[in-house]
């Protein structure tokens, strides 16, 4: 079984690559 920690990590991740994915597509960062 996968450790929550590991599990969260991991949704970090996914949830940062999707960000990205997202500010690529159709959001540009201000900065």
């Amino acid at each position: 079984m996968v450790e929550k920690a590991e599990l969260e990590q991991l949704l970090f991740g996914l949830v940062l690559h999707l960000g990205q994915q997202i500010d690529g597509v159709g959001f540009p960062k201000i900065q």
